[in-house]
């Protein structure tokens, strides 16, 4: 598998496709000609790139976006919107900085290359320059002007944000029209610190084959003009220094309008070393992990039997019949001495009835049973006292009496003027 540094680099520039081989710089007639993972940057002859504000949402840009191209004559087939950075601008308006291209174009690098075999990965120029403009710019806002032919793309923007963009056309490549072409370049980047009241802090000059040379306002900007890092690549046998290639080689697949499943495929390529080492040394820790279980099982295995061992011996010290017949007996005589104990006495249960809130009440009957696991009690008896007072009392008396362990499982009460009359079943376990 091929890292982000060796995959092959295509440059689709001005009509002329370049193969980028071992620091050379090879023509090539057709794209399918080269072999491997591609990384592929066109500047999209026949598309076109902007910062527009249309009136809508930011979900709906591309569509106005399209729909605004068409309605102005720009295009006069379908086209495709390829959206490098958006910004919500007011509730009925949004920016967007895109490259449009015609959809027979889009179709090709979208699904065409997409089905071969190996990976291509495609870039929008623009978007290449609007990546050097992120990295560079931070919150101060910086100028890019790429120069190829005889033209020039500049990208006004901070990090997160797109001022302007546009190309730059000469008539020719003779050093008036170049003079005149740079003259364009300056006046443009002064125009938008103007109107969006800002100042570019940077000019970053990128260049192509043959187009290394700077303005002449250049040493103006002193400090400010900067010339990106070039290499010296073959063409055509001679030297050529040139600064795009190494921009190319910092490019994400994320950042690709290549399809998603592509995107996919070149990162899940490029991770598979590093998957795989992972894989060996889990498969590693598992076998580790496994002996180690191993050891732990045979050591838990012996305890285990030394354990059955002394309970073995153990047993053989008793007498059988100790451990079950007798043993049951003895266990149960223990259980009815305890219940016995808790049981409470008949005096207790008389002092349970005399000790609570309810003088009043006068017993005309009290039934007393003792069984194996709760004793019942049944009384009946009137109260001379208004209802009220009686009511009252009698509510009070069977709160107590729930609070020192009886369940209440019948209760009436019946009252007849200056008199109630009182009928109760209690219960209280015996544990």
């Amino acid at each position: 598998m091929k890292d982000r540094s060796s995959i092959t680099q295509l440059i689709e520039m001005d009509g002329q496709l370049l193969c980028r081989v071992r620091g050379n710089l090879i023509p090539v007639d057709d794209l399918k000609e080269i072999s491997g993972d591609k990384r592929l940057v066109t500047d999209f002859q026949e598309g076109m790139s902007r910062v527009m504000t249309v009136e809508g949402p930011v979900k709906y840009a591309e569509l106005l976006v399209r729909r605004k191209l068409q309605e102005t004559g720009e295009f006069e087939e379908p086209v495709h919107v390829f959206t490098h950075w958006k910004k919500k601008r007011s509730k009925a308006s949004s920016e967007v900085f895109f490259t449009a291209v015609p959809s027979r174009l889009a179709n090709y690098y979208l699904n065409e290359l997409g089905q071969q075999e190996d990976i291509t990965l495609v870039y929008p120029l623009y978007g290449v320059l609007w990546d050097v403009v992120r990295r560079a710019g931070g919150n101060d806002p910086v100028a890019v002007v790429f120069r190829h032919d005889r033209f020039a793309e500049v990208v006004v923007g901070t990090k997160r944000q797109v001022y302007f963009a546009n190309r730059c056309v000469a008539f020719d490549t003779e050093k008036k029209q170049i003079d005149a072409l740079w003259e364009t370049v300056k006046s443009d980047i002064e125009s938008v610190e103007h109107e969006h009241r800002i100042r570019v802090v940077k000019v970053i000059h990128l260049n192509w084959v043959r187009t290394e040379d700077s303005p002449r306002w250049a040493a103006e900007l002193e400090n400010r003009w900067v010339t990106a890092e070039q290499e010296i690549l073959q063409l055509d046998r001679s030297s050529v220094p040139v600064s795009l290639p190494l921009v190319i080689q910092q490019q994400k697949a994320g950042k690709s309008i290549s399809p998603l499943k592509s995107k996919l495929f070149y990162s899940a390529k490029k991770c598979a070393p590093a998957i795989n080492v992972g894989m060996a040394m889990l498969v590693v820790a598992l076998v580790a992990g496994l002996m180690m279980l191993k050891s732990d099982a045979s050591r838990l295995q012996q305890q285990l039997e030394n354990v059955q061992q002394q309970i073995s011996h153990v047993r053989t010290g008793f007498p059988q019949e100790v451990l079950s017949e007798d043993f049951d007996k003895l266990l149960k005589f223990v259980g009815q001495v305890d219940r016995y104990r808790n049981t409470p006495s008949y005096q207790q249960i008389v002092d349970d009835l005399t000790q609570t809130a309810l003088k009043q009440l006068k017993l005309d009957r009290l039934k007393i049973d003792f069984a194996p696991d709760s004793v019942q009690l049944q009384l009946s008896g009137k109260i001379d006292a208004p209802f009220e007072t009686a009511h009252g009392g009698y509510q009070k008396f069977l709160d107590q009496m729930t609070a020192r362990g009886y369940r209440v499982e019948e209760s009436r009460f019946e009252t007849q003027i200056n008199t109630s009359l009182v009928v109760l079943k209690l219960s209280r376990p015996v544990t």
